[in-house]
């Protein structure tokens, strides 16, 4: 790979990692409508470092007592995990 593609690609990335969180219609105001349950939990899939930066940045982390960023999710992925329901 040239030093030239390589540049590119790093400047994709910057700008993804760089761009603004843009929530759905309503996002912002659900939780906030949930009473702020302390038992909420947030999974989300994707590379660690990303997830846990747009978590961070969407200003949605309050809202959650637990968040676990998992490289792929599958039902046995989320039975044993420490946000399954009981």
């Amino acid at each position: 790979m040239t030093d030239e593609k390589r540049q590119r690609i790093e400047g994709f990335a910057r700008s993804i990692a760089e761009q603004e969180i843009e929530l759905l219609p309503c996002v912002a105001e659900t939780p906030g409508r949930a009473g702020h349950a302390p038992s909420a939990h947030l999974m989300t899939k994707g590379n660690h470092a990303e997830q846990a930066d747009k978590v961070d940045r969407s200003g949605l982390a309050n809202y959650f007592s637990a968040v676990e960023i998992a490289a792929e999710k599958d039902p046995q992925l989320i039975a044993k995990s420490s946000i399954a329901m009981s």
